[in-house]
């Protein structure tokens, strides 16, 4: 059987996204005003973050507790490496482990 990755489906609370970034909830709210995530309404009126908003929190993460990038820096960052692999141009040696493939930033 074959199933599909929802990245766009509202699924994980702030709690739930925290406890897997293993971060703080209040962490995850700063990152959503700076727009790196936003969470979105569900029908019964609940906020929730999409798994690709997951992704693209971890990446962050990885990056900020890596190499010690600020926010903007990382975010920054991601685009570069996207850019890198939408033309075909290989990744420095050190930014070869980051798998931006459904990140959104």
């Amino acid at each position: 059987m074959h199933r599909t990755i929802q990245l766009e489906k509202p699924l994980h609370s702030l709690g739930v996204a925290a406890e897997m970034l293993g971060s703080q909830p209040r962490t995850l709210i700063l990152y959503e005003e700076l727009g790196i995530a936003r969470r979105s309404v569900t029908a019964i009126n609940r906020l929730r973050f999409t798994l690709r908003d997951i992704l693209a929190l971890r990446a962050v993460s990885r990056l900020r507790g890596k190499y010690g990038m600020n926010l903007v820096g990382a975010r920054l960052m991601i685009r570069c490496i996207q850019l890198l692999d939408t033309h075909h141009i290989p990744r420095p040696a050190e930014l070869r482990g980051f798998d931006l493939d459904h990140v959104a930033v």
